[in-house]
């Protein structure tokens, strides 16, 4: 419901569809047995497509498998990267020595069905391919570490030549690593790499830098990137950073670069993005790397916007929300072929089995969108488009991975994939090949639907003098066509930048204005000298902002001055990209804005330009609204949070001269949480008011102070924590004790205490699981002194801790836990997420004898279930870890939309094998610290201070990095191992009914 609120909000619309013409080959699909309705035979049932298109079987099985990506050549041969060694590390799939393949598809009769496949190339070293780019007999194969380039020396389809184009980027084997290439109609390359990735070596193993110095790595640039530049490392920038994995761009014919970006999984945030240039897009925190989870100062009220960070200063806002999904490859659609969707991107969503179109529209300095869906499977859950691409006619061609799952590091199927044609009823399929030699067939190729014609014509033409007929195209009606032979004519001739400027269509002015970049600063000067004098819209202005970060500072700051005079309120993509262009620059600029302005509080335009600043000369204004008792909460949380993007020293004194006059206790408590503890513990003011403030606060807020500061001083009322009734308390308190005032301090609140309190310093110890802890609790359940109640709690609380439940396994070998006390020393070991230790500890316990039932899997997947039961048994054995509808421990992905994601196959490999496929971002580790304790759980967030963990059940751990001696990764999925166990079969069924019945609402 929510979402389908947010669309009503957006003004999204959904384009009609309308199912498929097509003889049923085996009656309806229903009557169909498992192996028939995956069969090729059947692929075309179920298929809805947009009015006035029909969707044909290009190609299938065996053919091809496992496709990950596509591209279409001239001759409209379909290039296929496939992924047969999908993750076997993870998932113990088999694997083909002599590694994947990348095949050429054919239709050779031009009726639309693929009669031909070749091996262009195999090989060992190539492992699950994600992007393939292909230029003419060059190809273009994106595999983490490499990107590798293809040549076809002789024309026979095969490759001869095998090159490094680059190399040492992260993400091996992983879905979040480097993606496709594709020439933009600026000559350059745009790639996508996702946070995996990282970094980028040039084919001589030497680390590659932008344009402005910065080399491409974790040091200089944050999570997934997109990046421009030429193919032999030179002329590189990020032009958009902080995505999570953007797994393809693509460039319209102005030079705008559109992509999407998945979130982390089960929180309903995937989102379309326009490419703000140079733009940082908010996956994690700017100034601390921490996760989205991490509270921070105005963090939004619903996740897909705190996901982003999106009321954060410096971050560029999202076009679409899109909700859950798989986000994949993307396109931009230039052709006339298909009327309705000239101009709009289209994405292949795997996830919803969907295939969309985004029509942007200008709004204000930036766009929005209405969605339409242009083909969509309503019945085969194993239908994953994951590309899609402009063949030569127009046409469109969609890869489907065709699996139970949709990638994640999960394949349930590895032989069968498939390629779908999308055209206009009775279009054929046949072209002529292309001689590029020839320029005038070079000139009319530019008009091509076909990304990869166009893309050599382009390469072609600027080899050489302008022709007429390329000048002549250069006035043609078509702006797409226009602005296509203005980026080659410009190259040779700035003149041409001047026909652009004097277009009426204002997106060939902003391609010209980008030409004018591409050419150096005297072209750009010259630029923006014309287009500052005339009346134009907020989207020019935007990308001459955009255009002054490649100017040095003296000449920059008048130009933005006179562009922030035409800041409009509200307009958010022209605020940041005021922001962009004076980020390395505020000290300098904000002295003279003020003088143009010296009373900025006093307008919203100037208010907003102040909040994007990040000048100490800006901090008394934002302290004056801060501490305003007028304005609104929400407004001094706004100014509160983007006085922490000040890197001026006199940040923390004017936090603290706030604070000291601020009636608004909420504004102080988040004031006192922010503030450097390092300047907190030198000045001997603050650490007052810190006491004070410690003093009156209560509960977790209290603990969030301690945990934060570490003042010596709590010892007393830690203490009452530690040994008082709330037991959601006692564990951080003690942890808080340990580090402020060591591990004896514990000894010595225990000894004196009488047998209650005694079981509560024992419950608060359990977990903390370092060495001193554990011999402490052993000691305990050893004092014949103790009593049998005491000892039982001792031993219980042993093995509560990732260290404990090996140091119960050792003692249990070793025949050291008397026999009456092992059924205690177990209960953690018997809930390990380690399988190993799980089992062994149940050796040790009656019903270890018990064997597990086993289930015929098809035939629980062909039982229809009880929705309600399952419900049921959800919330009584899955809600501990998982989240439907806001409602159990949000431990494990969040399941309101599973059964979009996996059908009944899918889900219940999930519950029989959870490390088959382990979601990215809930991976687990264990970290071991200098003082022996061990930590389990997925990693949540990560700063340059610390590490937080969640550990099962929900509970949050901030782990100091200067105590780690030790980080692993775990491979096994920290569901617990051998769930369905105690489940009988019906409940069993119902489950998978119940998970598999919660899908998306459109």
């Amino acid at each position: 419901m929510k979402y389908i609120i947010l669309l009503a909000v957006l003004g999204l619309s959904f384009g009609q569809c309308k199912p498929i013409d097509k003889p049923s080959v085996a009656g309806p699909t229903l009557l169909l047995d498992s192996a028939q309705r995956h069969s090729s035979d059947h692929a075309l049932d179920g298929l809805v497509a947009m009015d006035g298109l029909e969707v044909t079987l290009f190609a299938s099985e065996p053919m091809l498998q496992n496709p990950t990506n596509i591209d279409i050549d001239q001759r409209g041969r379909v290039y296929v990267c496939e992924a047969y060694n999908y993750r076997p590390q993870i998932s113990g799939i088999p694997t083909k020595f002599e590694g994947d393949r990348i095949m050429i598809l054919e239709d050779k009769d031009g009726d639309g069905v693929a009669d031909e496949s070749k091996v262009f190339y195999q090989g060992p070293e190539i492992n699950a391919p994600l992007g393939i780019c292909v230029l003419g007999r060059q190809v273009i194969v994106s595999q983490s570490p490499y990107v590798w380039l293809f040549t076809d020396t002789d024309g026979d389809d095969k490759a001869d030549k095998k090159e490094i184009l680059f190399q040492g980027i992260g993400g091996i084997q992983h879905d979040h690593a480097v993606h496709a290439f594709t020439l933009g109609p600026d000559g350059r390359f745009y790639f996508a790499m996702g946070n995996e990735a990282s970094t980028l070596y040039d084919k001589n193993n030497r680390i590659i830098s932008t344009i402005s110095g910065q080399p491409i790595d974790k040091a200089h640039f944050k999570q997934g990137l997109t990046i421009r530049g030429n193919l032999d490392g030179t002329g590189m920038e990020v032009i958009g950073q902080n995505f999570r994995n953007n797994y393809e761009c693509t460039v319209d014919a102005y030079g705008n670069v559109w992509q999407t970006d998945n979130d982390d999984d089960g929180n309903k945030g995937t989102r379309f993005n326009f490419i703000l240039e140079y733009g940082k897009y908010g996956y994690r925190d700017e100034l601390t790397d921490a996760g989205w989870r991490t509270f921070r100062t105005n963090w939004e009220d619903s996740i897909p916007l705190r996901h982003w960070h999106q009321n954060d200063p410096g971050v560029i806002p999202n076009l679409l929300n899109l909700g859950s999904g798989s986000p994949c490859g993307v396109v931009i659609y230039e052709s006339d072929l298909i009327p309705q969707l000239k101009g709009t991107v289209l994405h292949a969503e795997a996830l919803h089995h969907v295939i969309r179109s985004y029509q942007t529209k200008v709004s204000g300095a930036g766009y929005t969108a209405d969605i339409k869906e242009v083909l969509k499977h309503e019945t085969d859950d194993w239908f994953r488009p994951v590309d899609i691409c402009v063949a030569p006619d127009g046409s469109l061609l969609v890869a489907d991975w065709y699996d139970p799952g949709v990638g994640g590091h999960y394949a349930g199927d590895q032989v069968k994939g498939r390629i779908y044609r999308i055209a206009p009823k009775g279009q054929k399929y046949k072209f002529d090949d292309i001689d590029f030699s020839n320029v005038e067939a070079s000139v009319k190729a530019l008009a091509s639907p076909n990304l990869s014609i166009r893309s050599q014509a382009q390469l072609s033409l600027r080899k050489i003098v302008a022709s007429e007929s390329l000048k002549a195209l250069a006035h043609h009606i078509d702006p797409i066509l226009k602005a296509r032979a203005l980026w080659i004519l410009s190259a040779e001739n700035g003149s041409y930048i001047d026909t652009a400027f004097n277009d009426q269509n204002e997106q060939i002015k902003i391609a010209g204005l980008r030409m004018a970049r591409q050419q150096g600063a005297p072209y750009l000067i010259n630029s923006l000298d014309q287009l500052l004098t005339q009346n134009l819209s907020s989207a020019v202005w935007r990308e001459c902002a955009i255009s002054l970060a490649n100017l040095d500072e003296k000449t920059m700051v008048p130009y933005w001055l006179q562009l922030a005079d035409k800041y409009s309120a509200t307009d958010r993509w022209y605020l940041e990209a005021l922001g962009i262009a004076g980020d390395q620059h505020w000290q300098s600029i904000i002295p003279q804005w003020l003088k143009r302005h010296p009373d900025p509080l006093s307008q919203v335009t100037t208010k907003d330009i102040l909040w994007r600043s990040r000048a100490s000369f800006s901090l008394p204004f934002m302290a004056s609204i801060v501490s305003s008792q007028e304005q609104p909460l929400n407004e001094k949380m706004k100014f509160l949070r983007t006085m922490e993007f000040v890197t001026s020293p006199d940040k923390n004194k004017t936090l603290i001269d706030i604070l000291t006059k601020t009636k608004d206790t909420t504004i102080a408590e988040l004031i006192v949480k922010s503030l450097d503890p390092v300047f907190v513990n030198k000045d001997k003011r603050t650490m007052q008011i810190l006491n004070q403030w410690l003093d009156k606060s209560q509960g977790s807020n209290y603990l969030d102070l301690v945990d934060r500061f570490n003042p010596g001083n709590q010892g007393t009322r830690l203490s009452q924590l530690v040994t008082g009734d709330d037991n959601s308390l006692r564990v951080r308190a003690c942890k808080a004790i340990i580090k402020s005032q060591g591990f004896s301090h514990i000894e010595k609140l225990y000894f004196p205490a009488d047998t209650v309190t005694k079981k509560r310093i024992i419950q608060a110890v359990g977990p903390i699981g370092t060495e001193q802890s554990l011999k402490f609790l052993h000691e305990i359940a050893l004092n014949k002194n103790e009593s049998m109640v005491i000892h039982q709690e001792a031993y219980r609380q042993l093995g509560k801790s990732g260290g404990g439940e090996e140091y119960v396994i050792k003692l249990l070998t070793q025949g050291m836990i008397p026999k009456e006390y092992i059924p205690f020393a177990v209960e953690g070991p018997a809930n390990a997420w380690r399988k190993p230790i799980k089992e062994k500890a149940k050796e040790y316990l009656a019903q270890s004898q018990v064997d597990l039932p086993v289930y015929n899997t098809a035939n629980i997947i062909a039982q229809s279930g009880n929705v309600e039961n399952g419900k049921a048994v959800f919330q009584k054995t899955c809600s501990t870890c998982h989240q439907v509808h806001n409602e159990g421990v949000a431990f494990g992905p969040g399941l309101d939309e599973i059964g979009s994601k996996y059908g009944k196959d899918g889900i219940l490999t999930s519950i029989l094998e959870p490390s088959k496929a382990i979601n990215f971002g809930y991976e687990g580790e264990q970290i071991i610290t200098t003082n022996g304790g061990i930590y389990v759980g997925i990693k949540i967030s990560e700063t340059n201070e610390a590490i937080v963990l969640k550990s099962v059940g929900g509970q949050q751990e901030s782990i100091d990095k200067k105590e780690i001696k030790e980080r692993i990764a775990i491979r096994q999925s920290l569901m617990t191992p051998n769930l369905y166990q105690n489940m009988s079969e019906q409940e069993l069924v119902d489950l998978v009914e119940y998970l598999a019945s919660l899908k998306k609402v459109m």
